[in-house]
């Protein structure tokens, strides 16, 4: 059995076009996401309509909050789903063709 930190290592030189890569990825942005949800960043969104969440807050951070919130809120809406299918789609076509799907980087 291997040791974590080499896993870890491992899983971090993963190609990018590779379902290890990608399943990293999403779960990166997944993580980014949560960490943005968990600090309540999403209040900060109001700006869209015109009003501000917190009258302590600068505009200019409130508008930064936002922003970060919901690049993080569509990539885990939008990107997130498209990496897991074409990581799913490329292992099984690994399996069926018996070919390996590898990139170089």
């Amino acid at each position: 059995m291997k040791p974590k930190s080499s896993i870890v290592r491992g899983l971090l030189r993963a190609p990018v076009f590779s379902p290890t890569g990608m399943i990293l990825r999403a779960l990166l942005i997944v993580l980014s996401f949560a960490i943005c949800h968990a600090l309540g960043w999403r209040e900060h969104t109001t700006f869209i309509s015109g009003s501000q969440a917190d009258v302590v807050v600068d505009r200019s951070v409130s508008t930064l909050c936002a922003v970060a919130y919901m690049a993080a809120y569509f990539g885990s809406v939008l990107i997130v789903p498209v990496l897991l299918l074409a990581a799913i789609l490329i292992n099984l076509w690994d399996r069926v063709s018996g070919m390996n799907f590898k990139h170089e980087r």
